[in-house]
């Protein structure tokens, strides 16, 4: 590392940067497996509940999953400062 403080302050921003992209996949990793859980216990009540309440489930499931991939980026970059 540089002893001066640009590049001081260039490998931080760098540090900073690589935990935000790894904080992101860590989120978006657990909203997939828990995307999938719903999906497989949506799959399992298909047959006993009607189409309505099957069409409105998938709908707040990809909401949320959305919502989650969407913000992941924002809240990681916040939570740790990196840019």
């Amino acid at each position: 590392m540089a002893a001066d403080d640009e590049g001081r302050g260039k490998a931080i921003q760098y540090f900073l940067f690589a935990a935000s992209v790894g904080l992101e996949a860590v989120i978006i990793y657990l909203a997939t497996n828990i995307y999938s859980v719903g999906l497989a216990g949506l799959s399992s009540t298909v047959g006993s509940t009607n189409a309505i309440s099957t069409i409105v489930a998938m709908l707040f499931l990809n909401g949320m999953y959305l919502a989650v991939i969407q913000y992941a980026s924002q809240f990681a970059e916040k939570l740790t400062g990196g840019h």
